[in-house]
């Protein structure tokens, strides 16, 4: 009894530990607020954003610890605005060795590197693969960040859920 307990802890802790680090390290998912990526993201859409897909970042640090790539031309990407917003993006070039030109798809209401210039490749935060694109319109606004927004950490506790389940009940009975 008390050696279930201790694997149900355990268990816990480690399902805990393993969704901290994919969270923070591997990937996230994010929900899209905003028009400025309207036809290819609408406002709602659910994205999956990839954050090694260009290197290891420590998460709160504007710098990368290694790079592996670069944007390329038309991916999207979820990066930090100037004013410290995470928004999402379409890449439209390189404009030198560490700054990239983001544009919205929607550019009569997109507020991209058209206001704020070149955006430094440190700033991004990973690359956006769609996991939702047909979520419901919402009214458009006249200055459109298309900002992104993390989904609740609820999947950790289902995977902490899960993997006790895993290791506290044996699958054949006693």
């Amino acid at each position: 009894m008390k050696t279930d307990m201790k694997n149900t802890v355990l268990a816990v802790f480690l399902a805990f530990i393993v969704g901290f680090f994919i969270r923070f390290f591997i990937f996230d998912l994010m929900i899209v607020e905003g028009e400025s990526m309207y036809p290819a993201l609408k406002s709602g859409a659910v994205v999956l954003v990839v954050k090694t897909a260009y290197g290891l970042r420590l998460p709160g640090f504007n710098t990368y610890l290694f790079h592996w790539a670069q944007p390329q031309q038309g991916e999207i990407i979820v990066f930090w605005t100037p004013d410290k917003k995470a928004a999402v993006k379409r890449c439209a070039g390189l404009s030198d060795r560490r700054n990239f030109i983001a544009l919205g798809d929607n550019s009569s209401i997109s507020l991209d590197s058209r206001s704020y210039g070149p955006v430094p490749i440190d700033q991004i935060i990973g690359k956006v693969i769609m996991l939702n694109r047909n979520a419901a319109n919402e009214k458009t606004d006249a200055s459109d960040v298309s900002t992104v927004s993390p989904i609740s950490t609820n999947w950790l506790f289902i995977l902490g859920g899960w993997l006790c389940r895993g290791l506290t009940y044996p699958y054949a009975s006693k």
